[in-house]
């Protein structure tokens, strides 16, 4: 009687009171629409299901793996997966905030790969030349694919000057790719050099391929990079588990430009590879400088085997290796940077 009471109270007043939504529950048990409907309308129920169904207290959050959401009623909320999802605006953040520094922000834009990032960021400025020099091998043949797009007006690729040659060799509309560390060689680029270079050239745009170096070791945009690619495959995710790419920037309206583009492409990861990633993110400090110092050691034992290294004679790999390169080295040619 009394659910019957605050059934008729609730419907007159415009809603679905308890009564109706158990009505309906008990209605459909055992159907197929139980089946697809019965959570919901426990939730709508109220009661113990409630909180026994809520993820807000996990400590670790939960993979959201749905692909399409039920209509917010003020107009705020995830509509289609492609677009936009809980996993990842979650993971964004996240990155944005390591990539970031106080008093800086940066905005994160995650992709199914680095390649995926790479062909959006090269997308959005759809420079005329590109000045790049060795690299990963996968930028080449992104490079290619927007120079045959674009009939051969885009994406030309030239050699990359040195900062001092920036004003006579690059124009506004131009962009400086800087791959640092580089793959394979762990050639170093001078970030803040270039940015001032590109400054003073006006309109060139600096990108820096941070793959091999992530946050903690370099936070280009503090220094003045337009943008920062990421395959978030290596050092980001690592745990050889996940693919994906990432693009951060400074800007919150390029960042949404980029969401945009993203959505036109279907570029967009899946939830499991970006829980995953937000997983390694939590650790993402601990490793890096681990891993960092576990390298510089090895080169610096690899550096002993070399000929004309004092006591190299006594090495276990004399006269097996011939050239050590790794920015922590003294000798390195880009050490100081």
């Amino acid at each position: 009687s009394s659910s019957r009471s605050s059934s008729s109270s609730s419907s007159s007043n415009g809603g679905v009171g308890e009564g109706t939504v158990g009505n309906l529950l008990d209605g459909t048990r055992g159907s197929a629409t139980a089946a697809v409907h019965a959570d919901g309308l426990l939730l709508e129920a109220g009661g113990d299901e409630a909180w026994a169904f809520s993820t807000a207290a996990d400590v670790s959050p939960p993979l959201s793996l749905s692909t399409t959401f039920a209509c917010a009623v003020d107009g705020k909320g995830h509509v289609y997966g492609r677009q936009s999802a809980p996993t990842r605006s979650r993971c964004e953040a996240l990155l944005g905030a390591i990539e970031g520094t106080p008093g800086a922000a940066a905005h994160a834009v995650l992709y199914a790969s680095g390649l995926a990032a790479c062909f959006a960021a090269l997308s959005h400025f759809l420079p005329t030349r590109v000045a790049i020099t060795g690299g990963y091998h996968g930028t080449h043949l992104v490079l290619r694919q927007l120079q045959r797009l674009s009939g051969g007006t885009k994406c030309q690729v030239v050699p990359l000057p040195s900062p001092d040659g920036v004003g006579a060799d690059l124009a506004p509309g131009d962009v400086l790719w800087l791959e640092t560390p580089l793959n394979p060689t762990c050639d170093v680029h001078d970030i803040g050099a270039y940015v001032d270079a590109a400054r003073a050239a006006g309109g060139v745009r600096v990108v820096v391929d941070g793959t091999f170096a992530p946050a903690p070791l370099q936070r280009p945009l503090g220094l003045g990079a337009d943008m920062v690619m990421h395959s978030t495959t290596k050092y980001l995710a690592g745990h050889s588990d996940a693919t994906g790419g990432a693009l951060c920037v400074a800007d919150a309206e390029v960042a949404a430009r980029l969401r945009e583009d993203r959505t036109a492409y279907g570029s967009t990861p899946g939830s499991l590879e970006v829980w995953l990633l937000m997983r390694s993110l939590r650790t993402l400090h601990l490793r890096v400088e681990r891993q960092s110092r576990s390298a510089a050691f090895l080169a610096e034992w690899l550096h002993g085997a070399l000929p004309g290294v004092p006591g190299s004679e006594q090495h276990p790999l004399h006269g097996l290796v011939h050239a050590v390169h790794h920015p922590s080295l003294p000798s390195h040619s880009r050490h100081a940077v």
